[in-house]
């Protein structure tokens, strides 16, 4: 019998997902978005996932984050982060997709909001799209195990997911040093006045990537289309 490869290494999005209660989600967050199967995350939420990304590329010098406040035409007033991108190193999870949405941008730095709508398809549930992505990291690192499931068409457009993912909580406690040090990090971000800003921006991002009343069936065909780009951009 052939001997199962050795897990890789996690990414920091990755990391928090297998260890939710280093990186608490502060409740403003929102609510748990997860599958009721997967028992690895059922308290983190979407937003804090993909909050860490972005904070885990601005730690490893890929981007700096700068928030912004702008007047149009001296009646609206509009908020947002944009990230210039340092360097663009090959980056797995949603870390790499994040990076290499960012990287199209050259002059004055990218929209984080708009390359968050970039890595998180449209869906009835985007919260539980973004989340898949990175459980597709982990399970694909060889920390989760991917089995996949049958529910009816119908089923799935209303959001049920068409893969579980079970832990293999045997292969985790050599994790949890690099999980401490990084949460301890962490923790410290919570204080920095880009957090919020972050976070206000990640939350419009998801929220905006909600499906509803469409015809299943093009649906389908925009998810399909969306992971068509998305494998081919890696």
């Amino acid at each position: 019998m052939t001997a199962a490869p050795a897990p890789s290494e996690l990414t920091a999005s990755g990391l928090a997902y297998l260890f939710p209660e280093k990186f608490p989600a502060p409740a403003a967050l929102g609510t748990s978005v997860v599958a009721p199967e997967s028992t690895v995350v059922a308290e983190t939420p979407a937003i804090n996932l993909i909050v860490i990304a972005l904070w885990s590329l601005r730690e490893s010098g890929f981007i700096e984050l700068h928030p912004f406040t702008e007047k149009h035409l001296k009646l609206f007033t509009s908020h947002g982060v944009r990230a210039v991108v340092k360097q663009t190193p090959e980056t797995a999870g949603i870390e790499g997709r994040l990076l290499h949405a960012l990287g199209r941008e050259k002059h004055d730095g990218a929209d984080v909001k708009w390359a968050v709508q970039e890595i998180v398809p449209a869906a009835k549930d985007p919260y539980a799209a973004a989340v898949t992505a990175v459980e597709d990291e982990v399970a694909t690192a060889g920390y989760l195990t991917k089995v996949h499931r049958r529910p009816g068409l119908m089923a799935i457009f209303d959001g049920e997911p068409k893969w579980t993912y079970q832990p293999i909580p045997e292969l985790y406690p050599p994790l949890a040093g690099r999980a401490d040090a990084l949460a301890k990090a962490w923790n410290s971000f919570l204080a920095d006045p880009t957090y919020p800003a972050v976070c206000d921006v990640v939350r419009e991002a998801i929220a905006s990537r909600t499906v509803k009343d469409v015809d299943p069936y093009e649906l389908q065909r925009q998810q399909q289309q969306f992971l068509q780009q998305q494998q081919q951009q890696f």
